[in-house]
């Protein structure tokens, strides 16, 4: 069972799954034009085989005027360079994508990963390839992408080249279909009916309640004027009221629980699960909030921090 608590709002406990999702756009980087797809640190360069780092040709065009991306860090020790798709990647379920890429790389200790972040804050990263083969020429590598919502990173410390990558592209591609998402359980808060398995928790201040969009506003002006699901006024979400239960102003320290009242049990261990949920934070400038979720145990004798990371604990103002 799973616990939230927050001065926030709520916004869509689940995300809504890939029946809802439009065509994703191919992404696609050659680097004869500005590369607008995807997000290239400072520890890249562009060249020409006129001017070669340490190659005389490129991969598009296989000869001097073509451009590709030769890697030149300024890394300190134990940071790492990343590449990153400037959008979000959502493959959809009934045709396969792909992470293509042409590379060169000499060096047997350099290791480059190929990276699938998911959540809007990067809260899961997937490592997916380890390139790891030097090569004589361009040598491409294709990476057949899930059927999830995730930015791809290509991320590296090494701090010496040479390494060169040309012709990136997140593409449509032949191969078997991903395997369809498997949704447990998913509540957007449109029908009433929706919040049965959810409780706020009573023995504190403040209660989680279902709400329409527009009648937030008439609370709370800075509340969020949509909700996520229908992107309209009527519609609603879940949110956590700053007035506590006896009608006061928010108390310093107050907090707010929710619980989904079902048990998920998961012994594939071929398969992975994750949570995923909308939230808006307001009254940013006048208050300091923390968002939390935390799952028992079926015994309930075992409470466990599921995010966000420690290191990285969510708090706003």
């Amino acid at each position: 069972m799973f616990f939230l608590y927050s001065a926030l709002t709520l916004l869509s406990l689940l995300q809504r799954h890939s029946a809802l999702r439009q065509s994703q756009l191919a992404l696609k980087c050659d680097f004869e034009t500005a590369c607008t797809d995807f997000v290239i640190d400072n520890n890249w360069g562009s060249t020409d085989g006129f001017h070669p780092h340490p190659l005389a040709y490129d991969h598009t065009y296989l000869n001097a005027t073509g451009h590709y991306l030769f890697y030149e860090p300024t890394l300190q020790p134990g940071e790492f360079s990343r590449i990153t798709t400037k959008s979000y990647v959502e493959s959809p379920t009934d045709k396969l994508m792909c992470l293509s890429l042409w590379y060169y790389k000499v060096r047997i200790a350099m290791s480059v990963y190929l990276v699938l972040d998911r959540g809007d804050q990067n809260d899961i990263e997937q490592q997916v390839m380890v390139i790891q083969n030097t090569t004589r020429n361009w040598t491409q590598v294709t990476v057949p992408l899930p059927s999830e919502r995730f930015r791809i990173a290509i991320s590296l410390n090494y701090t010496a080249g040479p390494l060169l990558l040309d012709d990136l592209s997140v593409d449509y591609c032949l191969g078997p279909l991903p395997q369809p998402q498997k949704t447990l359980y998913q509540c957007d808060f449109e029908d009433a009916n929706d919040t049965y398995n959810i409780q706020s928790l009573p023995y504190y201040p403040y209660a989680w309640t279902r709400i329409k969009a527009s009648d937030a506003l008439q609370k709370e002006a800075d509340a969020p004027p949509v909700d996520y699901t229908l992107g309209t006024a009527e519609g609603h979400y879940y949110w956590l009221d700053f007035n506590d239960k006896d009608g006061q102003k928010q108390i310093e320290g107050g907090a707010g629980y929710f619980r989904i009242n079902k048990t998920f049990h998961f012994t594939a261990e071929n398969e992975t699960y994750c949570l995923n949920f909308q939230y808006f934070t307001f009254r940013r400038n006048t208050y300091y909030s923390y968002l939390n979720v935390f799952a028992l145990l079926e015994d309930g004798n075992e409470l466990h921090h599921l995010w966000p990371p420690r290191n990285n604990e969510h708090g706003y103002q």
